[in-house]
């Protein structure tokens, strides 16, 4: 008698807690991370996790590949890697060959775990068209993980910054002025600046509405772009900069020399990342962006508060282009 054909199920049996996608269904439901098999290439990331979590590169981690060959899958394993218990993880590493003869790599995780690590993780990206979208949503990330370790979240992410400017009563009402104005009147549908506050506190995908706010709130860092139009300069921030603050390099200039002579004329500025007038070393954030040297010592950095008026940013841009010239 011919042998009876078998079905692919009886070949192979699938994990019960075996999940299509790695999704926020996946999981509330339970998904096992524990399941993730440690290919060559999930061992790849785990030593570039660690390398990065040591200090040995700085660089951040790209995982790549066609639709549906496990990258969630991974990133979720690496996250739990990085938060389970030093118990669950162990457990993990011993299931599987490749892994359990790798117990230096093992080690050096779980001392960095020791450390304190907040993983945030993020799903269902696939809107995110923009750099911008991309901005927020890895800043809405990881003050949802903060939040969920009960961390102090510092200042806030960009958008709590921005609904923070626009209720302070001064900017508040500069809003409500150039709200009246219809080139300003086109760009929103709002009609208030009250009415802008509550939709960013309301809608989840606030990428147009603060990019027009940022235009908005510009105006009186355009005044001093104006003014020092026939200046070779690099403006190293963009339309995603916290409003009031402006980062610009004169390339071949000396950022210590233009702070003094600024000083000399009434107006305050810093050459650091901080808010010190008198910190003349290179920005550590310049530093990490690897700008040319030329660049980054012409490099000084504006703030503007409420109070200042666009006089007086008439009065920066000018002051510029005496010295500079």
């Amino acid at each position: 008698m011919p042998n009876k054909e078998l079905k692919y199920c009886e070949y192979f049996n699938v994990n019960e807690k075996y999940f299509q996608c790695i999704d926020e269904s996946a999981i509330n439901s339970g998904v096992s991370w524990q399941a993730t098999y440690p290919h060559e290439a999930f061992i790849s990331l785990l030593n570039g996790a660690e390398k990065m979590l040591g200090g040995i590169t700085n660089k951040s981690l790209w995982i790549h590949g066609a639709y549906g060959t496990g990258k969630s899958q991974c990133a979720y394993a690496l996250k739990k890697i990085l938060e389970a218990p030093e118990a669950e993880v162990r457990a993990y590493w011993d299931q599987y060959e490749a892994l359990s003869k790798n117990k230096v790599l093992l080690e050096k995780l779980i001392g960095h775990k020791e450390q304190g690590i907040v993983t945030a993780y993020r799903y269902a990206s696939g809107s995110i068209s923009t750099p911008q979208q991309l901005f927020m949503a890895v800043q809405e990330s990881i003050a949802k993980a903060i939040a969920e370790r009960d961390l102090d979240k510092g200042d806030g992410t960009l958008k709590e910054s921005v609904i923070a400017w626009m209720e302070d009563p001064i900017n508040n009402n500069m809003i409500n002025s150039l709200l009246q104005q219809p080139e300003w009147e086109s760009l929103f549908s709002q009609s208030t600046a009250d009415e802008i506050i509550n939709s960013l506190r309301k809608s989840s995908d606030v990428s147009s509405l603060m990019d027009n706010i940022f235009k908005l709130a510009a105006i009186r860092f355009d005044i001093v772009l104006e003014e020092i139009k026939g200046i070779d300069f690099v403006l190293n921030c963009d339309k995603e900069r916290k409003p009031g603050i402006m980062s610009i390099s004169f390339p071949g200039r000396d950022s210590e020399q233009l702070l003094h002579r600024l000083d000399l004329k009434g107006i305050m500025i810093s050459t650091g990342a901080a808010c010190n007038s008198v910190n003349t070393q290179i920005s550590h954030v310049l530093s990490a962006l690897e700008m040319d040297e030329s660049v980054a010592k012409g490099t000084i950095r504006i703030s503007l508060s409420k109070d200042n008026t666009e006089d007086e940013a008439h009065r920066i841009g000018q002051a510029l282009c005496k010295i500079l010239q």
